[in-house]
């Protein structure tokens, strides 16, 4: 017997669907959708724009095309006339959607009278997988049924459904469209193409103007609310002006006046994400809103739900660095500095200048652990807050701050620092390889200790204190130990040298949390 999952209403998920709007035009996640064109219309172009739009709002993704009608030359040409169409324009690209160009593969395979999913198919999924954001080119060449058949056509959209929501991917099929009875534009062949997607598009051309437009036929999640009614079009632009048609070259990065952050009145909740003109930040920074360079999946702030492609660096400064000497060292970068809240107030005994630099840079493509050790290396670099290393941060506003922008035009360049913690995590594992090589420590949690503490009593004397319980730290990181246990391994050593040195003088309660930062 059958069980069937029966749902009250309070258990229903409040999930909603997430869109994302790529050259304006709203495409729902998890599901996938017709793009419909008679050929020659520009359907391919289409696809290419908005794969490019969907990387460059989520640097992190990645997107294929597989085309089975053009030629690699002449898409060739065309990916290089939208990337230079695109950087004009202000979006900032930085790395395009791979290509395939082998011949087709039905998902389908039909035996007389049945359909069913060829046995190519879980290759093709699996194949895919890495990929956020799918085109398929066109849809006969895929569909190994009758194309006329409802039948046949449920039976590859169901499995092109299944597959969108169950890897949350953008799935684009490019389809030929026809008219209906009525007149209206739908795709060709079966109904049950058009019918089984979640969302159709037609693209047109009109000889006469020399315009496209395009419009929604069939939707499901109120995209007709972000762009026109259904059977309504919209001019677009898919074919990049003629200046674009230029000489290939190497990609890239062009600023864009645009930021990215989001921010909210609560502390981890809707976190709205944004999009404004950087100088914009100005006004962010004397809000009462608290908000974060980072933006977060279902608006939900933490750092498992942090999103790669930030494009500015927060940085807090509370003491070591003045407003004056914050602006001569960012005076050639775009940036904007805001006194905090507690700026020029007695703090612990200081009064100081305490303020937030925000630096506009290209867009952050790490993940959060790669993220917080490329901002070891800025924050040691400048001296600024440890605290700002949390890719999912975020900063209070300040009503009455007092607010300075550079003239700089320069992005900070965050790269540099990342080739840093990328040298500097090489220096460390060779040296931790060594080390377990010279002390005979293997995976054991006994031989580990054993091998820190005979480390520490053969290298742990007056003159080499900073550097070797630095060392120590980074073999215990390495060891697996927990933060707060290799900040207590770390006192414990330090007492130790004090007791044992007492006339050398002593490791400090500020030595321990500089030779630590980065377990604090």
């Amino acid at each position: 017997m059958a069980t069937l999952n029966f749902k009250k209403l309070h258990e229903l998920s409040s999930k909603s669907t997430d869109i994302v709007f790529l050259h304006e035009v709203p495409i729902p996640v998890g599901v996938p959708g017709l793009i419909l064109a008679h050929g020659g219309n520009g359907k391919t172009f289409l696809s290419i724009l908005l794969a490019y739009h969907f990387l460059a709002q989520r640097p992190m993704s990645k997107a294929a095309l597989w085309l089975t009608e053009d030629p690699e030359s002449e898409v060739r040409k065309r990916m290089y006339a939208v990337r230079s169409w695109l950087a004009d324009t202000g979006v900032v690209v930085t790395k395009d959607p791979e290509l395939l160009f082998d011949d087709p593969i039905q998902f389908t395979k039909k035996d007389r009278n049945d359909i069913y999913p060829s046995d190519q198919f879980p290759d093709i999924r699996k194949q895919f997988f890495q990929y956020d954001f799918v085109v398929i080119d066109p849809l006969i060449n895929f569909n190994g049924g009758d194309e006329n058949s409802n039948a046949d056509a449920r039976a590859f959209m169901r499995l092109v459904v299944s597959w969108a929501k169950e890897e949350n991917k953008v799935i684009l099929i490019l389809h030929h469209n026809a008219k209906s009875n009525d007149g209206k534009t739908v795709a060709r062949g079966a109904s049950d193409f058009q019918n089984a997607a979640r969302f159709v598009f037609d693209l047109s051309y009109n000889a006469s103007t020399k315009t496209r437009s395009l419009g929604i036929i069939k939707e499901n999640y109120g995209l007709s609310l972000h762009w026109a009614q259904k059977y309504e079009y919209r001019d677009i632009e898919v074919i990049p002006p003629p200046q674009h048609w230029r000489d290939e070259g190497p990609l890239e990065y062009r600023a864009t006046d645009k930021v990215t952050f989001s921010y909210s009145t609560d502390t981890a909740k809707d976190f709205r994400p944004a999009s404004r003109h950087f100088d914009k930040i100005a006004d962010l920074m004397r809000s009462e809103f608290n908000y974060s360079a980072a933006t977060f999946r279902d608006n939900y702030r933490n750092i498992e739900n942090a999103l790669s492609g930030q494009t500015m660096i927060l940085l807090d400064f509370d003491e070591g660095m003045t407003i004056e000497e914050a602006a001569n060292l960012f005076g050639q970068t775009r940036a904007i500095i805001g006194t905090t809240r507690n700026h020029r107030i007695d703090k612990n005994g200081k009064v100081s200048d305490r303020f937030r630099v925000a630096l506009q840079c290209k867009p952050v493509t790490l993940t959060a652990e790669e993220y917080k050790e490329m901002m070891r290396q800025v924050v040691d670099a400048f001296g600024a807050d440890r605290a700002c290393v949390d890719i999912s941060r975020f900063y209070f506003g300040n009503p009455n701050a007092d607010v300075y922008a550079s003239a700089g035009t320069q992005l900070f360049n965050w790269e540099h620092y990342w080739k840093k913690a990328q040298a500097e995590k090489k220096r460390i594992d060779s040296e931790y390889t060594e080390y377990r090589a010279e002390y005979n420590v293997n995976g054991t949690a006994d031989s580990k200790k054993r091998g820190r503490d005979t480390f520490t009593e053969k290298n742990l004397h007056p003159g080499q204190r900073d550097v070797t319980l630095y060392k120590l730290a980074k073999f215990a990181e390495r060891d697996g130990l927990a933060p707060q246990d290799i900040l207590a391994e770390i006192y414990e050593r330090a007492n130790y040298v004090n007791a044992a040195y007492p006339s050398v003088e002593r490791i400090t309660e500020s030595d321990i949390k500089r030779i630590c930062r980065d377990y604090i």
